[in-house]
């Protein structure tokens, strides 16, 4: 069924603040369908392992509600990070965000040319001091 078709998704593993035990999660987001009167689009975003939690969202066209769906799941992300510090999967590396937004907020005043460079170079993003 198309409605149960999982477009992008994000595996991460969360431990919640003073403790050890962790849990994996995954951020899902499903391809757009269209309203019953086809005018709109909405888009189910989920979080699998804490709580399940499902969200759908609406846009005008499919491209806004998957913007809207990426914009909850990242929001969702960052209430979680109160409770739960988040890792990748592979590497146990610390997840600081579910997409590079950290790096905007942080070097904001370098192009996007310079951020990647950088990152090659290390794991450790530069310093913007």
């Amino acid at each position: 069924m198309a409605n149960d078709l999982i477009i992008a998704k994000r595996e991460i593993v969360a431990i919640k603040k003073g403790t050890t035990s962790k849990i994996n999660i995954t951020a899902e987001i499903f391809l757009p369908q269209p309203t019953e009167d086809g005018n709109d689009c909405f888009c189910l975003a989920r979080f699998n392992g804490i709580n399940g939690e499902s969200y759908n969202t609406g846009g005008i066209d499919s491209l806004q509600a998957i913007s809207l769906a990426i914009s909850k799941i990242k929001s969702r992300f960052k209430d979680l990070s109160k409770k739960y510090d988040f890792y990748w999967p592979k590497s146990n590396e610390p997840m600081e965000s579910i997409d590079y937004d950290f790096i905007i907020e942080k070097f904001g005043n370098l192009s996007k040319k310079d951020i990647e460079k950088h990152l090659k170079k290390s794991k450790n993003p530069p310093n913007p001091n």
